[in-house]
């Protein structure tokens, strides 16, 4: 079983993250600490399918991350519609990138 963390802040991306719930294949969500109102069905859909998920801000998104993955140890990371810039040093740490 492949276990995915998911990059996402964006509406557009509810179709896919509802996929990688029904195959169990995602682990989490990390989003920014700035909402939209209307991308709040994202952390509804985690939390109706008791699917961590992660706010995070610039100053503390490395480390934030990195711990996240520590923690659950995440084969893949997928990025939908995230308005941070991922550190490339962080798809070096899941074994799939």
């Amino acid at each position: 079983m492949v276990k995915a963390i998911v990059f996402t802040n964006h509406l557009s991306s509810l179709t896919a993250v509802d996929y990688f719930i029904a195959q169990d294949w995602l682990c989490a969500i990390v989003s920014t600490d700035y909402q939209q109102p209307q991308n709040s069905p994202i952390a509804e859909l985690c939390n109706i399918k008791s699917i961590p998920f992660y706010k995070t801000g610039k100053s503390d998104f490395l480390t934030k991350v990195e711990k996240i993955f520590d923690e659950l140890k995440p084969d893949i990371a997928l990025t939908f519609g995230f308005s941070y810039r991922i550190p490339p040093e962080l798809y070096t740490i899941p074994p799939m990138g």
